[in-house]
């Protein structure tokens, strides 16, 4: 082999030696960076978005603080016992609805709840459209009423001409009332 054959067999071993130590150590080091970099970002993203989630709820807790609690909370009015109110309101969304009550009743909410409630048990039958009607009316009401629990069975349409399922419903609603000493201190 002569001595420039050798020189270039010597560069081209050069070459791809660094060309391998290239593919195997710095290449991976690049890749290694570049998703470092890539998580950092996603992570500084998901940061921001949560920062703004954590803003966007302190602002929430302030209106709900400064909130004013009349239609939120149901309370007695005109020295009438509270259950008395809302048993006048559910006739009232039944008279508006459609619905005639089977049978009304005190009920125990089954539900353990931080704030003190009123739940009556009710009984109807109606066509599936204003049982839902009434449902509705119920939800939406101010202060609210919320249907805890229901039971709804298909039964004979005796009494209704409709094209609509007849159901034989069962609900227990509850409203969220002041504590008892709180009551009695106003």
């Amino acid at each position: 082999m002569t001595p420039d054959a050798s020189r270039y067999l010597a560069l081209a071993l050069t070459v791809a030696l660094m060309a391998l130590a290239w593919a195997a150590l710095v290449e991976p080091a690049i890749g290694w960076k570049r998703n470092a970099l890539q998580e950092a970002t996603r992570a500084e993203s998901n940061h921001l978005r949560l920062i703004q989630s954590v803003r966007a709820l302190e602002q929430d807790r302030q209106k709900i603080r400064s909130a004013p609690i009349e239609h939120v909370i149901w309370r007695s009015t005109e020295g009438r016992a509270l259950m008395l109110d809302i048993q006048s309101v559910l006739a009232e969304l039944a008279q508006q609805t459609g619905v005639a009550f089977s049978a009304v009743s005190p009920a125990q909410s089954q539900v353990e709840r931080e704030v003190e409630t009123l739940a009556l048990a009710l009984e109807l039958q109606a066509p599936l459209d204003i049982v839902l009607r009434f449902i509705k009316a119920v939800e939406q009401h101010q202060p609210p009423l919320t249907v805890e629990a229901a039971t709804l069975r298909r039964t004979q349409s005796l009494n209704f001409d409709t094209d609509q399922p007849v159901l034989q419903a069962s609900f227990r609603i509850i409203a969220i009332t002041l504590p008892q000493q709180t009551q009695v201190a106003q």
